[in-house]
């Protein structure tokens, strides 16, 4: 675990339950969709954690965080407790690992966050309606999601995206942005947390 060598247990532990409890936060941030919009969002943040610690493409740092996240699956159940603030979880892992990680380390963490976040988020079309029967995210598209990088933080033109969905995603972005001042939206963002 020399990857985490500069933490202790317990900040190693906050970092290492930090991609999975996004990933829940989003999902439990839109109640719509029931338990059908639960269990899939589930399934999709346990595939793409899953398959991000078998990435090769994700920085040796990312790639040996997210094989200890799914190491300790047995743990993951009592991950679900107190979420609480997910994008304040985000600004102090970035703080925490600043001092010890390149840039291209710290990057490939924030993408992968976000896009664990996003996964669930596109998991399930809570908006759907009859015609399109709750429409699901694609296993298909979800396992080209893992080895085709694309631009994060363009969904809002996503139906699979609900605006609470989209709130809590922006919050992520948000954390995650460099220049981050806490209570103040970043101005190219704004616009979509206004829709």
């Amino acid at each position: 675990m020399h990857f985490l060598e500069p933490f202790n247990d317990e900040q190693r532990l906050f970092l290492t339950a930090l991609p999975y409890r996004v990933g829940l936060w989003v999902s439990q941030c839109d109640h719509t969709g029931g338990d059908d919009a639960k269990a899939l969002e589930l399934q999709a943040l346990d595939a793409i954690v899953t398959g991000f610690a078998e990435d090769s493409c994700k920085s040796e740092f990312v790639e040996g965080l997210m094989y200890r996240t799914v190491e300790q699956r047995d743990e993951w159940p009592s991950w679900h407790q107190g979420l609480g603030d997910i994008p304040g979880d985000c600004r102090r892992a970035i703080e925490m690992l600043s001092p010890f990680y390149t840039r291209k380390d710290i990057s490939s963490f924030k993408l992968t966050v976000l896009e664990i976040a996003e996964t669930v988020a596109r998991a399930y079309r809570e908006g759907g309606d009859d015609s399109q029967g709750g429409a699901r995210f694609s296993w298909a598209e979800l396992m080209a999601r893992l080895f085709k990088r694309h631009e994060p933080g363009r969904y809002d033109d996503d139906p699979s995206i609900s605006a609470d969905e989209r709130t809590a995603l922006n919050a992520i972005l948000n954390a995650l942005r460099p220049d981050h001042v806490e209570g103040q939206t970043p101005p190219d963002y704004a616009a979509e947390d206004a829709a």
